[in-house]
Formats: structure tokens, C-alpha cells, sequence
């Protein structure tokens, strides 16, 4: 439970302003927050952590560099996803 509450919490902190919380770095905080939290809680890690953090952080490592990389692969998954037809391509980019 305490890992997707961070995933949905995501949602909200990356609407801060940038001066307060820079764009790249509420993913990890996030993620940290819980996990300091559940060590001042119980004085350990839970064996969850364990397993759903390190592809968790890949997965948001992942989202956050196309997010501020401009990857040209980007825009043919993301039309392929939303099964938006080759001629509709040129609309969006």
C-alpha cells in the first residue's frame, strides 16, 4: 500500500513550482520519504522494499530521461500506444 501511495503522491508533488522542488528529483524523494519513514516507524526495511523499489526507481529513472531528453523514439511508441494512425503523427509533435 505504502508504494502506490508514493506512485500516486508523485502525481501531486510534480506539480510544484521548480524553485521549490526541482522537476528530476520528486520521483526519488518520494520513494525515500517512505522509505525513511517505515526506518523511524519499525527501525527496519520491509522486505517489500526490497523487491518493488529497484524496478520502481528504474521505471522512474527511465520516465524522467525522456522526460527531459528529447528521445526521437519517443513520439513512435507513444503514437503507437494511443494507436493514433501514421497520418495523425504530424499533429502532435
Amino acid at each position: 500500500m505504502m508504494v502506490a501511495t508514493c506512485a500516486l503522491t508523485v502525481a501531486g508533488l510534480g506539480r510544484f513550482p521548480a524553485p521549490m522542488l526541482p522537476g528530476y528529483l520528486f520521483y526519488a524523494g518520494v520513494d525515500l520519504l517512505s522509505l525513511l519513514g517505515d526506518l523511524m516507524v519499525h527501525r527496519a526495511v520491509h522486505r517489500v522494499y526490497l523487491f518493488v523499489l529497484p524496478p520502481f526507481i528504474l521505471g522512474q529513472t527511465i520516465v524522467t530521461y525522456i522526460a527531459y531528453h528529447n528521445v526521437p523514439f519517443w513520439p513512435t511508441i507513444a503514437h503507437a500506444l494511443l494507436g493514433l494512425q501514421s497520418s495523425n503523427r504530424a499533429c502532435c509533435l
